[in-house]
């Protein structure tokens, strides 16, 4: 225990020379097993960390699936609300075209029935100069 601190940092590429790089890639003989210990537990935590990413991926890609689901559902509902809005713009128009028609018809049921009520008033005053 002589030799001073481990240093865990990440290696760096190794420089011809360089004592703390030399150091981390070969450590002493007496703590030769604690940096083995220390590699053991830091490939089982990445191995963990990699299940946990690979979990988060997996769960981040299934709800982009189900968004991309959902988007297209909601611009095919979108289009058919728009669709059907158009539909009823068509049939409110086609209603009042409808009340208007009727309101022609009933002018000309009017026009028609003054005219009768005119003739019926000539008839009847024709007959009346010709029976008096």
């Amino acid at each position: 225990m002589s030799e001073g601190p481990l240093n865990l940092s990440p290696a760096l590429p190794a420089v011809p020379g360089d004592a703390a790089v030399e150091r981390v890639l070969a450590p002493a003989p007496a703590y030769q097993n604690l940096a083995q210990q220390m590699q053991a537990f830091l490939g089982r935590t990445d191995l963990q960390h990699g299940r946990k990413n690979k979990f988060f991926l997996q769960q981040t890609l299934e709800l982009l699936a189900e968004l991309d689901q959902h988007t297209a559902r909601e611009a095919h509902l979108q289009t058919a609300l728009q669709d059907t809005q158009a539909q009823i713009v068509r049939l409110k128009q086609k209603l009042v075209d409808m009340a208007a028609d009727s309101v022609d018809a009933e002018h000309e049921a009017l026009a028609i029935a003054q005219a009768r009520a005119h003739l019926a008033t000539l008839l009847h005053d024709k007959l009346t100069q010709e029976f008096k």
